[in-house]
């Protein structure tokens, strides 16, 4: 299983007052065209797409659709996670990527209504978005419910997230640019999965702007995928980054 995955592209963000619409956008075209050229089975973004009340908000939602249908007409499935950029809290658990779901079934929305896996290959991708206020779910009991799958058995856990992450190294996600509510990877659940399956977890996440690793739990890798483009003056020692996983 090979997989292209991006973050936290806040296509409305300006940098003192220049707006990046542009700039992300042809980043965000820089990454679908490697998942064309590298011919992945899927393509994965871990949230953050705009704003709900920003003016370029639909012109970011389009960019997302002609990306979504691009990689769909390959034959490339992908998955749009919520993050706490993109969920509405209004009462009605919707997200700017709600538009999304209306499109072919190589395009899916993970939100806090689902779907929370996805088999693929030697993966069992296991989803986790932001969890809203009016919207909640317990990200532990998703884990261990996909962990309890027999087919798991047999494959490796990848999980994508949209979730804090203990010790990951924090930027302007949570100063200039903050939103929404603290809700941390729930690395025992994680753990539990891994004893059950006897394979060490593989976790992709979003919501920190600068790419990083760390080690959690029992030592299983998580990945922080970072933002395609430096949005802050405190982000310009960040490299802006996709990633390549093959499992």
């Amino acid at each position: 299983m090979r997989m292209v995955v991006v973050s936290d592209l806040h296509m409305d963000a300006r940098t003192a007052g220049f707006p990046r619409f542009d700039d992300v956008k042809e980043a965000l075209q820089q990454a679908v065209k490697a998942a064309l050229d590298e011919r992945v089975d899927a393509f994965a973004f871990l949230g953050d797409l705009t704003d709900p009340d920003s003016p370029r908000a639909f012109d970011a939602v389009a960019v997302a659709v002609e990306a979504a249908l691009e990689l769909a007409g390959n034959g490339v499935v992908n998955f749009w996670l919520t993050g706490n950029h993109d969920v509405i809290e209004d009462g009605s658990g919707s997200s700017v990527l709600e538009p999304l779901k209306s499109l072919v079934d190589e395009v899916m929305v993970c939100d806090r209504l689902g779907p929370s896996s996805y088999l693929l290959d030697s993966a069992m991708l296991c989803f986790l978005p932001f969890v809203a206020t009016c919207a909640s779910y317990d990200p532990a009991k998703v884990v261990e419910q996909v962990a309890a799958d027999a087919d798991l058995v047999a494959r490796k856990l990848v999980v994508l997230s949209h979730l804090n992450v203990q010790g990951a190294a924090p930027g302007s996600e949570t100063t200039d640019m903050p939103r929404g509510r603290d809700v941390w990877l729930p690395v025992e659940a994680i753990d539990r999965a891994h004893a059950t399956t006897g394979k060490p977890a593989l976790v992709l996440s979003g919501h920190y702007h600068q790419a990083q690793q760390l080690f959690v739990g029992s030592g299983f890798p998580v990945h922080v995928v970072g933002s395609l483009a430096r949005l802050r003056f405190d982000e310009a020692h960040n490299e802006p980054s996709f990633l390549l996983v093959e499992v």
